[in-house]
C-alpha cells in the first residue's frame, strides 16, 4: 500500500509517537524527510518549542546577529 493512500489521521497518529525534545528531534526531522504526509504531520512537533536564546558570552557581533534574527522572527510572526 503506497504511503498517499494512508489517511493523514494514521500519519500524525504515527509522528506523535516520536519524542519530540530537544535531544530526540533528530527521529522527527528525519521523519520529515520522508515524504510531504510526513513533512506536514511532524512540522508542528519541530517548531512546539523554539528557543530564541543566546550566550551573553560571546563575542558582540555574534550576539547582534542572533538579536536581529529573533526581531525579524518576531514581526514575521506578529503578521
Amino acid at each position: 500500500m503506497a504511503i498517499k493512500r494512508l489517511p493523514r489521521e494514521i500519519i500524525q497518529d504515527i509522528v506523535s509517537y516520536l519524542p519530540d525534545r530537544d535531544t530526540d528531534r533528530k527521529d522527527l526531522l528525519n521523519c520529515s524527510r520522508a515524504c510531504q504526509l510526513f513533512w506536514d504531520a511532524a512540522t508542528p512537533a519541530i517548531y512546539r518549542d523554539i528557543n530564541l536564546q543566546y550566550d551573553h558570552d560571546q563575542d558582540t557581533e555574534v550576539n547582534e546577529k542572533t538579536e536581529r534574527r529573533q526581531l525579524r522572527l518576531m514581526q514575521s510572526i506578529a503578521e
